[in-house]
């Protein structure tokens, strides 16, 4: 209970010291746009705290927490489809366009108790979130498992992301009357697994030594960045086949390649630099705050940085290679002490990021009579994920369970698709697209809707529970052998 309070007087206080700072952007009315978010990040750091008691996922509360607020009037997130009516920028090719501008406008009429979170600053904090907890997991991540398991990374992100984009892609054509362009589109959308529900949640049995003697966290949390640049770049190649103009189709084609050599390529370079940078014959505490700040600022400018150059995928992969390369030469007191404050901070941003994902959820685009074609859809791709995702450990040295539990790990998705899932509706709005684009494109953002209402908090509770029931907890030298052999 005396926590409980202290965290209440503490967010009153830092209210308090907000609106005095900032005026009317942090009180409720027309332009309160912080007091919206803060709602929100309040409201889902309370929803976790009441998971937790009942001993349930917390990201679990925090996205309820944010879907509610956000579906019962008490604050009010532009979608993409309320951002039609709103000003935005003339890109002629969403993937030119930096996600930050999406659904950013300076004014909207609402009766919620906010009439505006932007979406733009929401877009923002929660890329900060996943900033901070790509860090974490960087720095968490085992060179011995990455280097003996480097074919298996690799076979899991690619096999299971491109079989279910596929799979959906079929569904879609067949189903939902689909071209084969936005059945791709539509897949890629769906395919792509979520680093912020993932990532946390296996740490979360990483320290509590589930799965590690077998690598397994490492595993997932490695493969899991790939999957998205190789998600995102698949829907832009896709969507550059039924939007783009005269060259631009080779960039899309080659977005992949290019971001994953940018992104593991930019990453070494920078951790490399973290080496020597802040010295390590500075005083503990001086170089303990500058290694922080460096790979924080690092991974912001990567995070951000691609955006406004167009390759979003690069700079997730590249913020987690930064770390796990700057960890590596680091002494252990130094890496400890670093890895400290990032999951000091990731307790902090956790309520932000998954708060500010449930409340981009707009249930009034669940109302379309295909919605039961789409969970078919939606069900049916992630059977064949599960299936593909448990074969491509094969020759691993895993059991039966804890192929089980690889395959059940890759199932959370939320964040790419809250980044993406508007992005052929707005394109074809932007570039004056035909009526039936822009169906497609609605029924393609109303799925990606689907996506992370059923996914997230089913993945998440899926790994939370499954985890100590299918993983065996502890170091074990003679399970470490068992894979030993080739990790091919």
């Amino acid at each position: 209970r005396g926590r409980l309070l202290t965290r209440i007087l503490l967010c009153i206080l830092a209210w308090s010291a907000l609106a005095t700072v900032t005026g009317k952007l942090a009180l409720p009315g027309p332009e309160g746009y912080l007091f919206g978010i803060s709602v929100v990040i309040a409201a889902a750091a309370l929803g976790g705290y009441l998971m937790r008691l009942v001993r349930l996922p917390p990201l679990l509360g925090m996205l309820l927490a944010g879907f509610l607020l956000r579906n019962v009037g008490v604050v009010d997130v532009p979608s993409a489809v309320i951002a039609l009516t709103m000003n935005t920028s003339n890109s002629s090719n969403v993937t030119n366009m930096s996600i930050l501008d999406m659904g950013n406008s300076s004014s909207s009429s609402s009766s919620s108790l906010t009439s505006n979170l932007r979406t733009s600053w929401s877009s923002a904090l929660r890329s900060v979130a996943l900033v901070i907890i790509l860090i974490r997991a960087g720095l968490g991540l085992d060179p011995a498992v990455l280097k003996k398991a480097k074919y298996v990374i690799l076979r899991l992100a690619f096999l299971p992301c491109l079989v279910e984009a596929s799979i959906d892609a079929v569904f879609a054509v067949v189903l939902l009357d689909f071209s084969w362009a936005w059945g791709y589109i539509l897949g890629f959308v769906i395919a792509a697994v979520s680093p912020a529900v993932v990532v946390p949640s296996l740490l979360g049995l990483q320290d509590r030594g589930f799965g590690v003697a077998k690598g397994i966290p490492t595993l997932v949390i490695a493969a899991a960045s790939f999957d998205d640049v190789i998600a995102i770049s698949g829907f832009g190649i896709a969507l550059g086949l039924v939007f783009s103009t005269g060259g631009s189709l080779a960039l899309n084609i080659l977005r992949g390649p290019l971001e994953l050599i940018g992104g593991i390529g930019g990453g070494t370079l920078v951790g490399i630099v973290a080496w020597y940078i802040p010295s390590s014959d500075k005083s503990g505490g001086h170089r303990y705050r500058n290694r922080i700040m460096f790979l924080l600022l690092g991974g912001l400018t990567a995070v951000f940085g691609t955006r406004l150059v167009h390759f979003t995928g690069a700079g997730a992969l590249g913020t987690l290679v930064m770390a796990f390369v700057a960890g590596r030469k680091w002494p252990d007191e130094d890496r400890k002490q670093v890895a400290r404050a990032f999951a000091l901070m990731w307790h902090l941003a956790q309520p932000m990021l998954f708060g500010l994902i449930g409340a981009e959820i707009d249930s009034t685009t669940l109302g379309e009579d295909f919605v039961g074609k789409a969970i078919g859809i939606l069900w049916i791709g992630m059977l064949f994920r599960v299936i593909v995702s448990a074969l491509s450990v094969t020759r691993y040295g895993l059991t039966l369970k804890e192929r089980l539990f690889v395959a059940l790990a890759w199932l959370p998705k939320a964040t790419v698709q809250a980044a993406i899932g508007s992005l052929a509706l707005d394109t074809a709005t932007q570039q004056g697209g035909t009526p039936e684009q822009i169906r497609l494109g609605k029924m393609v953002l109303t799925i990606a809707v689907l996506v992370i209402v059923f996914t997230a908090p089913v993945g998440s509770i899926a790994i939370s529970l499954s985890g100590p029931r299918l993983l065996i907890q502890g170091q074990d030298a003679s399970a470490t052998d068992a894979f030993s052999h080739d990790g091919t």
